[in-house]
């Protein structure tokens, strides 16, 4: 996919923006109501949240990746979020004998992003992302993030809010697997 491409799918592409749970607070509310299915969901209105997304539409790169390609390495510093615009990636983690297994595959239709810590800073990707198909993705740097959010704090800190919750989430469901796999541990080896 072109620039031109998605310059003429604009008006298409801010709305698949804000179906991303990140974003969905800045959904205009009628649209949120039928995209999310809620009828008391809570978000922002009004103009401002527009033109968040205008902006915010205008720091995007597009780069198109071959089936088999590497979106993102895990091993690689996160410096941008990525959004799925068409085709189906794989999330790899690799096993502490540095064997890939498969975590998910996941289709643009599901209103699929990557890399959502990296606009809170640079940090290694928890998983590599692989093409299973042609893909288009639009890039959001890091750095583009953290400056539309000084201009615009309020929209901005929602969306920080969000990707917080987000990792906080992770970080629950991952200290819970670890527990469960340390109990298994005692509870093979026959201690209380």
């Amino acid at each position: 996919m072109t620039d031109k491409e998605i310059m003429e799918k604009k008006d298409e592409i801010i709305a698949l923006i804000s179906r991303l749970e990140i974003f969905a607070d800045l959904a205009d509310a009628e649209e949120a109501q039928v995209s999310e299915g809620m009828n008391n969901f809570e978000h922002f209105r009004g103009e401002q949240n527009k033109t968040f997304l205008e902006k915010l539409f205008s720091f995007l790169n597009v780069k198109n990746f071959r089936e088999g390609e590497i979106i993102l390495d895990k091993n690689d510093a996160g410096r941008s979020l990525y959004i799925l615009l068409n085709g189906e990636v794989q999330m790899l983690r690799t096993t502490l004998e540095g064997s890939p297994f498969a975590l998910s595959n996941l289709k643009a239709e599901e209103n699929v992003c990557f890399g959502k810590a990296a606009l809170l800073g640079e940090d290694f990707h928890g998983s590599s992302v692989k093409a299973l198909s042609d893909c288009t993705v639009l890039e959001l740097r890091s750095q583009d993030f953290l400056s539309l959010c000084e201009e615009m704090p309020a929209q901005g800190s929602k969306v920080i809010y969000r990707i917080a919750c987000r990792l906080a989430k992770a970080l629950q469901e991952a200290t819970k697997d670890s527990l469960t796999l340390y109990q298994a541990l005692l509870d093979e080896v026959g201690m209380p």
